[in-house]
């Protein structure tokens, strides 16, 4: 089993590896369109545009380097949509009450943020 400290230190390196390629697939205009709208759209848009970018990426999660990675067809998409669509529209859509949290913002106020709900009781 893996110490924590070598858990994070490896996911350090992927993040810093996937880093460059999330960066150019973000500034691709018709990407970024497609990523904030329609994360299908958006998979099959980078797979298709932005292959070397892909390859990195999924290489970097599956701990190899791009010249020697094989593509899974069953591993890829669900390791870039778990990548990628992170932050996406349907990762929103996923999980609603998330995304409405970080939405909403609090007043700071204890009586202003709780509500009040009348019981009766018995006398």
């Amino acid at each position: 089993m893996k110490s924590n400290a070598e858990m994070n230190e490896k996911s350090l390196e992927i993040t810093a590896e996937i880093f460059e390629p999330m960066c150019d697939l973000m500034t691709d205009k018709e990407f970024a369109k497609l990523y904030v709208t329609d994360l299908k759209k958006a998979m099959a848009y980078a797979c298709k545009a932005h292959k070397e970018e892909v390859i990195k990426i999924a290489s970097a999660l599956e701990g190899t380097t791009p010249d020697k990675y094989v593509v899974n067809p069953f591993l890829l998409p669900i390791n870039l949509i778990a990548t990628i669509g992170a932050y996406s529209k349907m990762a929103k859509d996923l999980f609603p009450s998330q995304a409405r949290s970080m939405e909403e913002t609090s007043s700071g106020s204890a009586t202003e943020n709780t509500e009040v709900i009348d019981q009766q009781t018995d006398s």
